[in-house]
C-alpha cells in the first residue's frame, strides 16, 4: 500500500505515541504535530476507513495492517532520517519532516535513493556494514 506523506506522518506519530503510552489521543498527536483537533480527527476518520487505525474509547492505536504498512516504509525513513539529522545537521524534527516528505516518492524511487544514501553513509564511515 502506497501512502501519501500526510498520512505517513500521522501514522509515525501514532506509532510513536503508541509505543510510549499504549495509545493516543487526538490533543497528544495534534500537539506532536502541530496541527488542530479537527484536522487530527478528519485524518483518524480516514485512516479508520483504510483499516489502518483502530480506536477504543478516547485511544487510538495502529491496526495489525498499519503496523504492517509503516513496516515497508521503516527502513527507508530510517535511512532518510541518519542522512538528514546526522549527515546533514539537520534538527531532529526538521529531519522527520525530510524523511517523511522522500517517502512519498514511488517505491522505486524511494528504494534506489534510501540504498545510495546507505552506501554513501558507508564509505564515509568505512564501513562494510548497512547502517541501522
Amino acid at each position: 500500500m502506497t501512502l501519501p506523506g500526510t498520512r505517513l506522518r500521522y501514522l509515525f506519530s501514532l506509532a510513536r505515541l503508541c509505543r510510549e503510552n499504549g495509545g493516543a489521543r487526538a490533543v497528544e498527536i495534534a500537539a506532536m504535530l502541530g496541527v488542530t483537533r479537527p484536522s487530527v480527527h478528519r485524518m483518524m476518520e480516514t485512516l479508520k476507513k483504510q483499516g489502518l487505525i483502530r480506536q477504543s474509547g478516547s485511544l487510538l492505536c495502529l491496526t495489525q495492517q498499519g503496523q504492517s504498512v509503516l513496516e515497508q516504509y521503516q527502513k527507508e525513513y530510517d535511512i532518510f532520517l541518519l542522512f538528514f539529522h546526522h549527515s546533514l545537521g539537520f534538527s531532529l524534527l526538521e529531519s522527520e519532516d525530510c524523511a517523511i516528505a522522500l517517502l512519498a516518492l514511488c517505491p522505486d524511487c524511494r528504494r534506489a535513493l534510501a540504498d545510495f544514501l546507505q552506501k554513501s553513509e558507508q564509505k564515509e564511515t568505512g564501513s562494510s556494514e548497512p547502517a541501522p
